[in-house]
């Protein structure tokens, strides 16, 4: 159970730096930054807002998270685990969050499918890597610059990956998002 509950207090600052991403794109914030990265090759809904403010959102999130879990019991404490300032991870969490992305937008503009929806043959498998390629790259992160088990890594890429699409169905519902997936 502590693993689980672990890995929760990993996946919380991605969880809260993409909400807080949503609610920016939903209300059109930082608009001078809505400027896709590659339209041709990514689509229009990967933009350069998303590169700038996932991984400063992150950078503040993450330092949050680390410092609430010192007021847990001190085996849920995150801030020994980390190998490089706390700030600097959490860019580079917004960063691989981000560019881990951007390979299934490839490839869902060379087979044709329009930004935010998917094909019904292939349908399963793009769900799975929208909500899972993200987390992956976290999860990545972590294990380069953190000394955090395997098990609790994989235990966040799983959750990880679930609670994404929770997320995106809850951001739907109240409106921050234009698809439920």
């Amino acid at each position: 159970m502590y693993e689980f509950y672990f890995a929760l207090l990993l996946i919380l600052p991605v969880f809260i730096a993409g909400s807080l991403h949503m609610f920016i794109v939903a209300h059109n914030l930082f608009h001078a930054l809505k400027v896709p990265i590659y339209r041709s090759k990514l689509g229009k809904n990967k933009t350069w807002r998303g590169v700038i403010m996932m991984p400063i959102l992150s950078a503040v999130s993450l330092p949050l998270v680390v410092q609430f879990s010192l007021y847990l019991p001190k085996d849920y404490s995150l801030d020994p685990y980390f190998a490089i300032p706390v700030w600097v991870a959490g860019i580079l969490l917004g960063l691989f969050y981000i560019v881990f992305e951007l390979p299934n937008s490839y490839i869902k503009r060379q087979l044709a499918i329009p930004e935010g929806k998917t094909v019904n043959g292939w349908r399963s498998i793009f769900i799975f890597f929208d909500q899972a390629d993200s987390a992956l790259g976290c999860v990545i992160l972590y294990a380069l610059v953190t000394s955090i088990s395997l098990n609790i890594l994989i235990i966040c890429f799983a959750f990880g990956s679930l609670i994404h699409l929770f997320a995106n169905s809850l951001l739907f519902i109240v409106g921050l998002r234009k698809e439920p997936i």
